[in-house]
């Protein structure tokens, strides 16, 4: 009954904890990470126009809750509708393709980060005595893509899955196959 909740909600609260574990250079892993649940604060801001005045922890702590609950309402929407458990591996799929992608995308660009100016500034300085290494470059930038390809691998199939539930549920209420569950139906 509750299969799809703990294993979509599962998956969604490892990936955020990965996140705030290694949020990337300036925390835009994280952000990247939760962009799914940023469009209502884009549509807050939107309608009510330069009023909203929200700081960055409030804006980054929303988009935690409104991520993690798009997730929970589509999975609990695959509950009700009794969607097997081959969703699984479409979340499996899409998270393994996500995180390689990311993976394939940023894995040759070491040399670019260590030529950035941020980079640059750092090792140029006598204070910090910084050296950039491949460790960091993981750290600050590899991993937390391959996160984020990972959680936009679950949006999707979240989503594609969630859609997929409302249209059973749909046809079920519109077609029933028994008076039983004509009538069934109707008390729901």
């Amino acid at each position: 009954m509750y299969k799809h909740r703990v294993a979509f909600v599962g998956v969604w609260l490892l990936g955020a904890i990965a996140l705030l574990l290694y949020p990337g250079f300036e925390c835009r892993g994280l952000v990247m990470g939760l962009i799914i649940g940023y469009w209502p604060i884009y549509l807050l801001g939107a309608l009510v126009g330069d009023a909203v005045l929200l700081t960055w922890d409030i804006i980054i702590f929303s988009m935690f809750l409104l991520s993690g609950a798009e997730v929970g309402l589509c999975a609990w929407i695959m509950d009700k509708a009794k969607i097997g458990r081959k969703v699984w591996l479409g979340l499996l799929f899409t998270i393994i393709v996500g995180g390689n992608i990311a993976f394939n995308v940023h894995a040759d660009k070491f040399d670019s980060y260590k030529a950035s100016p941020w980079v640059m500034a750092a090792e140029g300085s006598p204070e910090l005595n910084y050296e950039f290494t491949l460790s960091d470059f993981y750290r600050i930038c590899l991993i937390p893509n391959m996160i984020v390809g990972g959680l936009i691998g679950l949006y999707l199939t979240t989503a594609v899955s969630g859609l997929y539930a409302i249209g059973i549920l749909v046809f079920r209420r519109t077609h029933p196959t028994s008076p039983m569950q004509a009538t069934a139906d109707s008390r729901t």
